[in-house]
């Protein structure tokens, strides 16, 4: 399900959003459904929902609205992964979570997925399932965030999907991380066998320097979001990666 997907898009409350799809008296939930929609009609294969803040105050609407970001990921056949909260991921019904280095281990995560995916299998499937191949089966993502050449190879050697590098470069993003840089990127690359993302502080401008490390997937946060048209702006950025890595 994930192996060389680009452009890895990532939802932010920033504000501006996409002119012409919202305006300023939109809602804060409202904002996050427009700019998956632009980013999907940019070309997004893609997009992971984040907002740290957003399941500090959870409520039934909140849960609904990331159902509607789910729905429209699926119709677009594009890639949902949800921030931090595999309980979320479970419940919306998201292609996978992406996990901090402060979040649970892969171990507790994989414990928790065999739970669910088995209690929710008919009866006359689960008679003919290995538990231990019920993960790899269902093909749910699980990505890691790591800041060091050693926390990508203990990713790695723990079983996660893809993981994330960074940040490359200074971002407001991840005010308290000192940036890895591209040496470190590079480094992270030629050491592991899975996906690689590079993230923080990557924009159009040091996109082909990021790509000359030899990473294949990047993520942008703010660069998308506030871009002022951020449809175009995801195009943009598509099409430079692809010219480049073809």
């Amino acid at each position: 399900m994930i192996d060389q997907f680009g452009l890895y898009c990532i939802t932010h409350r920033g504000i501006p959003v996409d002119a012409d799809i919202v305006d300023s008296s939109i809602t804060f939930h409202d904002d996050m459904i427009a700019q998956v929609v632009a980013m999907i009609r940019g070309g997004a294969k893609i997009i992971q929902y984040r907002n740290k803040d957003f399941f500090k105050k959870k409520s039934k609407s909140d849960f609904v609205n990331i159902k509607k970001l789910r729905k429209i990921t699926r119709d677009a056949g594009v890639v949902f992964i949800v921030n931090d909260r595999l309980d979320v991921a479970l419940e919306v019904g998201a292609d996978g979570v992406h996990l901090g280095q402060d979040d649970m281990s892969m171990n507790e995560a994989r414990n928790v997925l065999v739970k669910h995916f088995l209690n929710n299998m008919p009866q006359s499937v689960l008679a003919k399932t290995n538990e231990k191949n019920v993960v790899r089966k269902r093909e749910f993502i699980v990505g890691r965030s790591t800041h060091s050449l050693e926390q990508a190879l203990r990713a790695e050697k723990d079983g996660v999907s893809y993981i994330s590098i960074g940040p490359v470069f200074s971002t407001l993003t991840k005010p308290d991380y000192k940036p890895v840089g591209l040496d470190v990127v590079r480094a992270v690359v030629r050491s592991v066998n899975i996906p690689v993302v590079a993230i923080g502080g990557i924009t159009e401008a040091n996109l082909y320097d990021v790509l000359d490390t030899g990473v294949k997937n990047v993520a942008m946060v703010r660069e998308i979001t506030e871009a002022k048209n951020i449809e175009t702006k995801v195009k943009n950025v598509n099409g430079a990666m692809s010219n480049y890595l073809t």
